[in-house]
Parts: C-alpha cells; structure tokens; sequence
C-alpha cells in the first residue's frame, strides 16, 4: 500500500492521526485510510483500517517524517501485515 498523504487532528479526536492511501475502492469511490491514536501501541491506543477522503476535515497535512518515531513504525507494520 502507498500512502499519498497523512493528515494530523491535533488531537481534536482520540484517532488524531489519518493516512490515506492511494489505492481507491471502485465500489465506494473511497480511499482505504488507517486511522492511530498518539500511542497506537498502547493497550489503550487505536488503530484501525477503514474508508475515507483526504481533506481539511481530517487536520492538517502532514509529511511521514514529521510524525514521532513509534507512529512511524507502527504504520509500517500495519502496512506489511503486521497486526
């Protein structure tokens, strides 16, 4: 999966994060997105695949690199498989 952008809420929701991927499904017209909390790995963290549109009303964009390293990491073994 390739993300095409990553939006961040500033905490306005507990699913503060939003990474949107490019790959669209046809029946929706929606993209898959992963939405984590700040501490997705917690045992009170969120993650969670689901269907949405890249937009304002997911935050402000933001670059991978800017986000912390443990959501960083979290998103790369959410995008190969991994729990």
């Amino acid at each position: 999966m390739k993300i095409s952008s990553i939006w961040d809420n500033k905490g306005e929701s507990y699913d503060r994060y939003t990474v949107i991927f490019e790959n669209i499904d046809r029946e929706l017209e929606l993209n898959h997105c992963l939405s984590v909390s700040s501490d997705p790995d917690s045992i009170q963290g969120y993650s969670n695949f689901s269907y949405g549109l890249a937009g304002d009303h997911l935050g402000e964009r933001v670059t991978f690199e800017a986000l912390l390293e443990d959501i960083q990491k979290h998103i790369g073994r959410r995008i190969n498989g991994g729990y």
